[in-house]
């Protein structure tokens, strides 16, 4: 099994400046580059500054929301390949269902998603993507 030559950068947008530490560091524990955006609309600039592998998405964020942020991803062809989990507090199954239909990789509700368990789904798809 070859090993990744370089590491994963991961765009973390969450607007809980405590939530986005927590998962921050644990994706850094987990061998991760990680850049933060508490918003929709500093997402999408992140987004057109450098390339990332994957972007863990509140639904419920400031300026342009998740879902919008989202549709906008899955219809740039330089960004629609990206995958993105969706990590929201939010576990309706309207919101799961939407998300899904705009593309989100997965669904990952905050309230019973600790920190190690997104950095294993995170492990999950790469070596899915890579295999």
């Amino acid at each position: 099994m070859a090993k990744e030559s370089s590491v994963r950068n991961i765009l973390l947008v969450e607007d809980s400046r405590q939530l986005r530490a927590t998962y921050r560091d644990t994706l850094i524990e987990g061998g991760f580059n990680v850049l933060e955006a508490q918003s929709g609309t500093e997402a999408f600039a992140r987004l057109r500054e450098m390339r990332f592998d994957l972007v863990i998405l509140d639904l419920y964020i400031e300026g342009i929301d998740g879902f919008k942020v989202l549709h906008l991803i899955r219809t740039n062809p330089l960004l629609k390949e990206i995958p993105v989990i969706i990590l929201s507090a939010r576990s309706s199954p309207a919101d799961i269902e939407k998300a899904k239909a705009l593309g989100a990789t997965e669904y990952l509700v905050k309230t019973v998603t600790p920190p190690v368990t997104l950095t294993a789904k995170v492990k999950e798809i790469f070596s899915q993507r890579s295999s």
